[in-house]
């Protein structure tokens, strides 16, 4: 919580309703490592550690719908309800986005989505304009006060996380039906890390029995009921009917706030990766490593094959080469990426990206086209950023994932501009300066591309106990991935964005029993740097400055 935490639960909100459910999420990043440490223990002194730093930045978003006249966005028919059974209508998605159709949910047609989201939004951080949307985000593209377009560097521009607002899931007198969904964007910067998500402080009560609880067949435990896993009460024993009536889901989102199955982003994907001779040994392994774990990320099903989305790879060094044309057919895949090894001489990404950008133009006219460029340096043939702003022209190119390994100032400088130009406005470019962490800079790309990622789901207390955490038995929580279907685990590369989406809703067929029910919780982060550690979390023995 801030230092002030009265003003943290007075935040403004679209409406002011009579106390039934309370559910409390704070403390994103506070005092749970938004500075990492070293596992043989440097001292930590002053905000820097002495052998190097890692700053973990955070922003977050958060809406809230009790389907209220004032979420009725676009035109008569684009938001509608949907009764238990029923699918959203071809053109709409439905909300709660984490949830199927055994309960009651809305259905919004898919060019109302972004307003829909503006019109729950409730708070997020940072938010200079004040419109409850994250500053630069997806749904807040331009400053209300300058009506210029945000130009936001997290880990230049954001505080540290402990001098920004905390996201306060306070919900008073939620309705069955109601749902909502808080976003947290982390930003690592400096080193490459591990993350955990966890909860701490939880607290429930009972608050007594109101006259329908009393004569509900739902409702159990003693209506004085109170715990705190702060004060060595157990989660698992707690009977405030809260905790399992209210649904939640914890996933990795890709910034919209938004559950995303693959169906609903499929995508054309060309690979340009260097091949050239500055690349050879750990650079080329590393390549192929993270390549082709982004094709068998998307292989959902495991039979072989990444439909809906297809895959095309090229390769570069003196020359260009298409080692292979859209497929969506894994082995084939596997086998041009095989054909990395850092043998092909100078660096020639403008006759690769011509090659791509003829590949990506065979995709259909309703799938997100995607290059993905990885390159150890600056070209020295041809002229890269007029190759890409050709393929832009020519509307092959939806977004530019860019990737450079070692790739110096001018290398650095080459990949940020061709990642400025895609006109989907979601180009990444990722500044990898430790070879081995090339595997973990894919990761992000599936986050884009693959479709959102479930975490845990079930009731409350589910989400609840897979985040428990207790750091002095070295405890940090739930450790996040960056390739979550995959085996092991891969450290984030700084400079990326992870983005974690936490969804809940009250299911219709529950009133009576949690009338006075609350659930609060504090919900945090935590990150140690790649090198060194091995993501099994730090002991439990203090350092100098830690809190």
């Amino acid at each position: 919580m801030t230092d002030d935490d009265s003003a943290a639960l007075n935040i403004s909100r679209r409406k002011t309703l009579a106390a039934l459910g309370t559910i409390g999420v704070a403390s994103a990043g506070a005092g749970l490592g938004t500075s990492a440490y070293f596992s043989d223990q440097e001292t930590f002194q002053n905000n820097s550690l002495m052998a190097g730093e890692l700053d973990l930045k955070v922003d977050w978003e958060e809406h809230y719908s009790d389907w209220s006249s004032d979420e009725e966005v676009g035109e008569d028919g684009d938001v509608t309800m949907l009764d238990i059974g029923e699918d959203p209508p071809t053109g709409a998605r439905a909300f709660p986005t984490c949830a199927d159709n055994n309960v009651p949910r809305v259905a919004v047609a898919n060019d109302q989505v972004a307003n829909f989201m503006r019109a729950t939004a409730v708070e997020a951080a940072p938010d200079v304009d004040g419109d409850n949307l994250a500053d630069g985000g997806v749904y807040d593209l331009v400053n209300d006060e300058t009506e210029e377009p945000w130009e936001v560097i997290p880990c230049e521009d954001y505080p540290d996380p402990d001098d920004l607002g905390r996201p306060l899931i306070a919900l008073d007198d939620v309705k069955p039906g109601d749902f909502g969904e808080v976003t947290f964007s982390l930003h690592l910067c400096d080193n490459p890390g591990y993350l955990w998500a966890n909860a701490m402080n939880i607290e429930w009560a009972e608050n007594g029995h109101t006259e329908p609880e009393d004569d509900d067949p739902q409702s159990v435990g003693p209506a004085d009921e109170e715990g705190s896993t702060a004060d060595g009460d157990s989660l698992d024993d707690a009977q405030v009917e809260l905790l399992d009536t209210l649904q939640a889901c914890l996933f990795y989102d890709d910034g919209n706030n938004l559950y995303d199955t693959a169906q609903n982003n499929p995508a054309c994907i060309s690979f340009v990766l260097d091949d050239s001779g500055s690349m050879a040994g750990t650079k080329a392994q590393q390549t192929r490593d993270g390549a082709k774990a982004v094709i068998n990320d998307l292989d959902f099903d495991d039979d072989g094959d990444i439909d809906p989305h297809q895959a095309a790879v090229t390769t570069f060094g003196s020359g260009a080469n298409l080692q292979q044309a859209l497929t969506n057919d894994v082995g084939d895949l596997e086998t041009a990426i095989d054909e990395v090894d850092g043998d092909a001489g100078l660096t020639n990404i403008d006759d690769a990206i011509g090659i791509a950008g003829d590949e990506l133009s065979e995709c259909p006219d309703d799938v997100d086209t995607i290059m993905v460029i990885l390159s150890n340096g600056a070209e020295n043939i041809g002229d890269a950023r007029d190759a890409a702003q050709d393929e832009v022209d020519a509307g092959n190119v939806d977004t530019f994932f860019t990737i450079g390994v070692q790739a110096g100032t001018a290398g650095d400088d080459l990949l940020q501009d061709i990642a400025d130009l895609s006109p989907s406005g979601n180009g990444v470019f990722l500044d990898v300066t430790d070879p081995d962490q090339i595997t973990g800079a894919f990761g992000q790309l599936v986050q884009a591309i693959g479709g959102d990622t479930e975490i845990v789901s079930g009731s409350l207390r589910d989400v609840l106990m897979a985040l428990m955490a207790d750091p002095s038995a070295g405890d940090w929580g739930l450790g996040l991935d960056a390739f979550p279907e995959t085996e092991g685990r891969d450290c984030f590369v700084n400079s990326s964005d992870v983005y974690l989406g936490l969804e809940w809703w009250l299911p219709v067929d529950h009133g009576n029993e949690v009338q006075g029910d609350s659930v609060e919780f504090d919900l945090g982060f935590y990150t140690e740097q790649c090198r060194h550690n091995d993501g099994e979390g730090m002991n439990s023995e203090t350092v100098d400055g830690e809190a």
